[in-house]
């Protein structure tokens, strides 16, 4: 921060406290309070070292071990290493590896062939202690042990005990509990790790709706093992279709190692028998929320939905059956002519949301649900696809209320923003420089359908950023740019980007960065520009001259705004500055609405006194910062009349 300066040391103590792994910058100097420390030799600080515990304590080959504790530290910091010391099969054991830091609190090693060649394989269990050493810069070291028993072999026969929920659904995470499940990469030397454990069933699928009985037999299912005695798998439609139905059978687990030295090993663990399964039906249970707009999400929660899958051939969608009324037309849906919405994203199988979209009709304007105001009342009912198969789920009665599109708009102030305001000596008043500029071009579009905000939507998924920084990326001089690519008539597109680099825009020989850029604002100064005498304004200097350092005044100071001696010129710099912003957004968003509302034209055509969306060689600085004597702004009347067109407020 400009103005005020910060203390470095300052900072260095903050990242510590918030993130101790981060202890490389803990040890450029010794800071009391950061934690627990010691301090070692040369003056470094490091948190205590300690270990608790060491997962699993059934290694393989392949086995990825990992110990918690506390005070790991990284390579650039530190090393860290373990020494294992004991008995194992009549044999004193004494080993060494070294550890990967993973965090503050958790490190790391693969049991590889090299430290298998040192410990006794097959041989019954480990007894000893675990010792991790840490090794710092400048002979700092310390040490931390813990008592263990563990044992390594050379393969693993899996035992089975229970799968559950007995009721699930389609997509439905299913738990598998046992022991000796193979964790990813594990298996003996021979194989190279290539180990895992599947699921296999054998039974009948009695489907719930008629049908033949369908027999399953050998049905291998791969698992994801969390742990050695916990799995998972999910109920796919391959395994017993859409349902709904019952399997009853058995089912046992087997661990299946394959390399070139041992061809293929299956070792098959104990049968669980009297399995029951019911797989359930796909339902809905809410749909939310009841008032929705263009540009934001529509949920549905229920059971039972498929995400897309190409290689499986599934999807879920929602057909709507009942009245569609709106102020134009009203529509009845019938399970002939459905109103099909087709989700975007289904997380889990549970949940499953769409953001509301509307496609171009032939008028070149936004068509279908969403586009217009209208009332759902009927019943949307969940329906899952799989390959050539669709299954119709419990559906649920809704009423939806879709109002009119509005568009949100987050003006966001880039970190840079702050460079700029210093080049006016007004970094210390930022905020009330942000609420002007708010302000400003919240009022230009009063009675438009539009929102700005100054913090990031969370209730909208489609809305434009109009960004507003320090300089232009471009060199070229602008005040601001909107680089979206084309000329959007109708305000089609929701959501756009008024900042950042536009790759379509510069393929086409357009500036590619856009936003508002402060310091440009500057080239109105008749001291501080090399422009035309024509294109500056005397006026400039006289309300910033307080302010700005380069014209001999003085940057307002922390806490001298509002209360101080200054308050009156102050106050008319921050209106000033922040109308000069406001102008600029507003300018620069009708852009991306799709103004001028003139054909072939982004501004309107030639010199009309306070029209917003002249071409900026007709828009005088005492117009844009709204000062006595200046045209006073609006949009002209067609440029309003478009507006309240494409955007009329409820």
């Amino acid at each position: 921060m400009r103005g005020g300066g910060v203390d470095r040391r300052s900072l260095i103590v903050d990242r510590c406290c918030s993130s101790s792994f981060l202890l490389a910058v803990c040890l450029l100097v010794f800071i009391p309070g950061c934690g627990p420390e010691q301090a070692g030799e040369g003056g470094y600080a490091l948190d205590d070292l300690a270990v608790y515990g060491v997962t699993p304590v059934l290694w393989l080959h392949g086995t990825r071990v990992r110990l918690s504790g506390q005070g790991f530290v990284p390579p650039e910091v530190g090393e860290l290493s373990a020494t294992l010391e004991g008995q194992a099969g009549g044999q004193t054991v004494a080993v060494g590896v070294y550890l990967d830091a993973l965090g503050p609190d958790t490190a790391g090693f693969d049991v590889g062939p090299a430290l298998l060649q040192q410990l006794p394989l097959d041989q019954g269990p480990f007894s000893g202690r675990l010792t991790v050493h840490r090794i710092g810069g400048r002979g700092v070291s310390g040490a931390a042990s813990l008592e263990i028993t563990l044992a390594v072999v050379s393969t693993l026969t899996p035992s089975l005990a229970a799968i559950t929920p007995a009721n699930g659904f389609l997509g439905e995470p299913m738990d598998v509990v046992g022991d000796g499940f193979l964790l990813p990469g594990e298996g003996p030397p021979e194989t190279g790790g290539s180990g895992a454990t599947i699921l296999e069933l054998d039974g009948i699928f009695t489907p719930a709706q008629g049908g033949a009985p369908l027999e399953k037999m050998g049905l291998a299912l791969p698992l994801t093992v969390l742990d050695r005695t916990y799995a998972t798998f999910d109920l796919t439609p391959d395994l017993f279709g859409l349902g709904p139905g019952i399997f009853t059978g058995s089912a046992r687990v087997r661990n299946l190692y394959q390399g070139d030295a041992v061809g293929f090993l299956d070792l098959a663990g104990n049968e669980l028998g009297d399995l029951i399964l019911h797989l359930g039906d796909t339902r809905l249970t809410s749909v939310w929320p009841g008032r929705i707009r263009r540009g934001q999400e529509l949920a549905f929660e229920g059971r039972g939905f498929l995400g897309v899958d190409g290689d499986l051939g599934t999807v879920t969608f929602m057909a709507f059956t009942g009245n569609q009324t709106g102020p134009d037309e009203s529509i009845v849906h019938t399970s002939v002519n459905p109103l099909v919405l087709v989700p975007d994203v289904v997380e889990g199988n549970y949940l499953a949301t769409l953001v509301i979209r509307t496609a171009v009709g032939p008028d070149g304007w936004p068509t279908g649900f969403g586009s217009r105001p209208a009332v759902l009342d009927g019943r949307i009912t969940p329906h899952v696809v799989f390959d050539d198969r669709i299954l119709e789920g419990q559906g649920l009665d809704v009423h939806i209320e879709v109002g009119r599109q509005v568009q949100v708009v987050y003006l966001r102030f880039l970190p840079t923003f702050e460079d700029g305001l210093a080049a006016f000596g007004m970094e210390a008043v930022s905020e009330h420089v942000k609420a002007r500029a708010f302000e400003v071009a919240a009022a230009d579009y009063l009675g438009i359908s539009m929102e700005f905000r100054l913090e990031q939507p969370t209730d909208w998924v489609e809305y434009t950023t109009a960004e507003v920084m320090n300089q232009d990326p471009n060199d070229a001089g602008l005040l601001g740019l909107d680089n979206t690519y084309g000329k959007d008539v109708g305000n089609l597109r929701l959501e756009e980007l008024l900042g950042g680099y536009n790759a379509v825009s510069a393929e086409a020989g357009y500036h590619p960065y856009g936003g508002v850029f402060v310091e440009s604002f500057l080239m109105f100064s008749p001291t501080l520009s090399n422009l035309d005498a024509g294109l500056t304004a005397p006026a400039f200097d006289a309300v910033f001259g307080a302010v700005i350092p380069e014209l001999g005044g003085v940057a307002v100071s922390s806490g001298e705004y509002p209360g101080g001696a200054r308050d009156g010129a102050i106050g008319e710099a921050i209106r000033v500055l922040g109308n000069l912003i406001g102008d600029t957004v507003s300018h620069e968003v009708g852009h991306t609405l799709g103004l001028a509302a003139v054909d072939g034209n982004f501004h309107n055509p030639g010199d009309n006194p306070g029209y917003i969306m002249d071409a900026g060689a007709f828009r005088p600085f005492e117009e844009r910062a709204q000062l006595p004597g200046g045209n006073v702004r609006v949009f002209a009347p067609y440029n309003r009349a478009y507006l309240e067109e494409i955007l009329p407020v409820d």
